[in-house]
């Protein structure tokens, strides 16, 4: 596995490589969830590229951003275990050199739902980011997780507008054999923790009506941020022993499985 530590180095890639270059953006802290986005990239393309960078200005707290688990030694080490070709870890400095970006895609359409609304500026940060990674690298695909599922449909939306040649593709979510939607935040979980995040997804495949649900997870001491149902799903933000966990489900699907 080879470590790209300069943004020249990955843009040198971009502009060089001829064969298809999967791409696979991380804040680190890497899970089985990643695994399952590298692993269909690694299929998919010759050769793959996964990043580690924490990026600062789509954490809309410095508690939530310093709070962050940082474990870089164990994600290089669970990277070459998978066979990933590159690992690319830039520096805060070089991708936001005069500290603060000059520049940030700001998203339109839906500002006022789901973590657009509870979370200002994060879905904005995560659009930057995104932006400065694909015009740097230019993969042929990039490969994002459908638990994040309005900042999947913006990236797609901004692809699209910026008429960028990289095709997203849409990887399913991927679950523990509880029905936890894998995430770096269920690491800060204690075990009696886990089980409540296990009794959220539980409640959220499983009670019909949204207004019950909210009275089942006040009923269970689980802090609702929001709950609301949107493009033909229910989506759900909650803090669990301070941490904030997100899932979704389609209410087609809510009852049945």
């Amino acid at each position: 596995m080879i470590k790209l530590s300069s943004l020249a180095e990955a843009i040198e890639l971009g502009r060089t490589y001829s064969g298809s270059l999967g791409f696979v953006p991380s804040l680190g802290g890497l899970h089985q969830g990643h695994q399952k986005l590298i692993e269909q990239a690694l299929v998919e393309n010759d050769e793959v590229v996964v990043s580690l960078f924490l990026n600062p200005i789509q954490f809309d707290s410095k508690k939530d951003l310093e709070s962050y688990p940082g474990t870089l030694e164990a994600d290089l080490k669970f990277l070459k275990k998978l066979g990933v070709h590159k690992v690319w870890t830039p520096g805060v400095d070089e991708i936001y050199p005069k500290t603060k970006p000059q520049f940030i895609v700001q998203h339109q359409e839906y500002r006022e739902i789901l973590c657009a609304k509870a979370r200002p500026g994060h879905l904005d940060g995560v659009l930057t980011i995104v932006l400065k990674l694909l015009l740097a690298l230019k993969p042929n695909k990039a490969y994002f997780g459908e638990k994040d599922f309005l900042q999947l449909r913006l990236i797609e939306d901004m692809v699209h507008d910026f008429y960028l040649q990289t095709e997203i593709i849409e990887v399913p979510t991927h679950r523990t054999k509880e029905g936890v939607a894998y995430s770096t935040r269920n690491s800060k979980l204690s075990p009696e923790g886990y089980k409540k995040a296990v009794l959220f997804a539980e409640l959220l495949r499983s009670v019909s009506d949204i207004s019950g649900l909210e009275k089942e997870l006040i009923s269970h001491n689980i802090e609702i941020d929001y709950l609301e149902e949107h493009f033909k799903n229910r989506f759900a933000a909650v803090f669990i022993e301070g941490v904030r966990l997100i899932d979704h489900q389609e209410l087609n699907q809510i009852g049945s499985l």
